[in-house]
């Protein structure tokens, strides 16, 4: 997503957010992963239910490589989570993979599954409340 200066959805500040994503993603091959995470601010990546990667503090435009240590099988899904936290100006996410066999793109809709509701959003300084992905 790249909200760039908008705000995620209708009714709803452009700054000082976060958004949480659950669910399933299936590799296209068997073979050994790269996960690279395009953010503005803060992310954090749980794959089959672990911790892989947290960025520290707040953060323009950088890119992140998180490398999986086991090679995964294109028969099974794994779950996936990735929660992201906007401070102030742009927003933007993006998670892209590759391998051996398959080069660095974004992670198609094709390979995702929703497994655990909606995306969530949560204004941090307007009392906390969340609220399900409206799009534009």
């Amino acid at each position: 997503m790249d909200w760039n200066l908008d705000a995620p959805m209708d009714s709803f500040p452009s700054d000082h957010f976060t958004a949480r994503w659950t669910g399933m993603i299936r590799p296209p091959f068997d073979d050994y992963y790269t996960f690279h995470i395009q953010a503005d601010d803060s992310v954090t990546l749980w794959f089959d239910r672990a911790q892989v990667f947290s960025s520290e503090g707040l953060a323009a435009r950088q890119e992140w490589t998180v490398v999986l240590n086991e090679r995964l099988s294109a028969s099974v899904l794994y779950h996936l989570r990735l929660d992201y936290r906007e401070h102030q100006v742009a927003a933007r996410l993006r998670l892209l993979w590759s391998s051996a066999t398959l080069g660095k793109q974004v992670v198609p809709s094709s390979n995702l599954f929703r497994s655990e509701g909606p995306v969530q959003f949560a204004s941090y300084l307007h009392g906390g409340r969340s609220q399900k992905l409206k799009r534009k």
